[in-house]
């Protein structure tokens, strides 16, 4: 099976715009595996659950937050978090280049 390019668009140089295509260099080979009940084989659910309290927390409850030090969070909306995307493109602008040397080699 010929190999698919996982994303396509154009690279700019100046004026001149030059069609790229990425592949992955590698090739995902996790095996996955579910959880089950051991007596009935069937899958189990996970649920979100307080530490202090033992309770089950809701998904509607749920907040998302960076930790900035410990025990104090800085809270985040999905619209917060969506904002910050950055907005879909095809194409990747040149507008430096740098010496090789200054580029790590594992890189």
């Amino acid at each position: 099976m010929a190999a698919r390019a996982i994303w396509k668009g154009e690279l700019t140089i100046g004026s001149t715009r030059i069609p790229v295509k990425l592949y992955s260099g590698v090739t995902d080979r996790t095996v996955r595996f579910h959880i089950l009940d051991d007596r009935h084989l069937k899958r189990v659910k996970q649920h979100m659950i307080n530490p202090d309290t033992g309770d089950e927390v809701k998904s509607e409850e749920i907040q998302k937050g960076f930790e900035l030090e410990p025990g104090k969070f800085v809270l985040l909306t999905d619209e917060e978090l969506a904002a910050l995307e950055p907005e879909p493109s095809r194409e990747i602008e040149i507008t430096e280049f740098v010496p090789p040397e200054s580029i790590d080699q594992q890189w």
